[in-house]
C-alpha cells in the first residue's frame, strides 16, 4: 500500500504526461487550421481530461470531488452556446448554375379559363371517377379549368337546367366559357378538344359521336359556350324537372339568337370509342 508522499511523484507526472499529450494534439491541430473559439475548446477538452485523470488516481475523497465538480463544469461549458460570432455563410460563392438543358421544360395556362359545370344528385361513385380523370385530361390540354359540382339536396325532381343557370352564376368571377358536362360522360380519345369556343358554341359530344343519341338537335353530353352568350339566351328553362327536355328547349333559343353551332370533325373514333358512358 503507497502513501500519498510516494505517490505524489508519479502523480504529477502523470499530470505532466497528459498535458503534454494534450498540447501535441493541440500543436497538431493548430497546424491544419486557425486559432478560434473552436480550438480553444479543444485545448479545454484535454486539460480538463488530463485533470480529473490524475485525480482519480488519487484515490482521496477530496480529490474524487474535485473530480465530479470539473466534469460538472466541463459538461456545463459544452452545453452553453458559443458567444463567438458566426463564421460567415460562404454558400452564395458555392452555387453552381445549371445548363438551361437540364431545367424541366413547362407549358402556360391557356389565357383562357374553362368553368366544368356538374349537375349532381346521388351518383358519387361516378363522380369519384370523373374528377380526378376529367382533371388530369385538361391538364394535358394545358386548360385553365376549374370543376363545380353543383348538387341538388331537396326531394323534388331532378332539375338539371336549374342546376346550371346556379352553376353559370358561382363561375362568374374568373371563368369567361363554360362546360355543361355529364358525370357519367367520360372523353377517351384525346383528340377531343376543350377549346375556348370563339366563334359560337362548340357541341363537344356530337351526335356522330355520342355513344348513344345521334339525333341532329342533339345538343347534350358536352356542350361549350361563352359566358355572353349563356347570357344572351339567358341561359336554360328552370321549368323542366326530371331527366331531357331541356337540351332541346337550349338548342332553339341558340337557333333563335342566331348563334351557330359548332362540332368537331376529322376524328379517327366514332360512336364506340370516343366517350364511355
Amino acid at each position: 500500500m503507497t502513501t500519498w508522499r510516494q505517490d505524489d511523484l508519479s502523480v504529477r507526472k502523470c499530470v505532466r504526461h497528459g498535458l503534454s499529450k494534450a498540447h501535441e494534439r493541440d500543436s497538431s491541430l493548430s497546424s491544419s487550421s486557425p486559432r478560434g473559439p473552436q480550438h480553444l475548446r479543444v485545448l479545454l477538452v484535454w486539460e480538463v481530461w488530463a485533470a480529473v485523470a490524475a485525480m482519480m488516481r488519487l484515490r482521496r475523497p477530496s480529490s474524487l470531488l474535485w473530480a465530479a465538480a470539473l466534469t460538472f463544469m466541463f459538461f456545463l461549458y459544452i452545453a452553453l452556446p458559443s458567444s463567438a460570432p458566426p463564421e460567415p455563410c460562404l454558400c452564395g460563392q458555392q452555387q453552381h448554375s445549371l445548363p438551361p438543358n437540364a431545367l424541366p421544360k413547362t407549358h402556360p395556362l391557356d389565357k383562357h379559363k374553362l368553368a366544368l359545370l356538374i349537375p349532381f344528385r346521388d351518383r358519387f361513385e361516378e363522380l369519384l371517377e370523373f374528377a380526378p380523370f376529367i382533371h388530369n385530361f385538361l391538364n394535358k390540354q394545358h386548360k385553365n379549368h376549374h370543376i363545380y359540382v353543383i348538387n341538388q339536396v331537396d326531394n323534388l325532381r331532378f332539375n338539371r337546367a336549374s342546376l346550371l343557370n346556379v352553376g353559370f352564376l358561382e363561375s362568374s368571377v374568373d371563368c369567361d366559357y363554360i362546360a355543361m358536362h355529364d358525370v357519367d360522360l367520360l372523353p377517351l380519345n384525346p383528340e377531343v378538344r376543350y377549346q375556348f369556343p370563339e366563334e359560337g358554341p362548340y357541341h363537344v359530344s356530337a351526335p356522330h359521336l355520342h355513344p348513344r343519341y345521334h339525333y341532329p338537335t342533339f345538343i347534350g353530353g358536352i356542350l361549350l359556350v361563352r359566358r355572353e352568350h349563356f347570357r344572351h339566351v339567358d341561359g336554360l328553362s328552370n321549368k323542366y324537372w326530371g331527366w331531357g327536355l331541356e337540351d332541346d328547349e337550349f338548342y332553339a333559343r341558340l337557333k333563335e339568337a342566331k348563334l351557330e353551332i359548332f362540332r368537331p370533325g376529322n376524328l379517327t373514333s366514332g360512336i364506340k370509342d370516343t366517350f364511355r358512358l
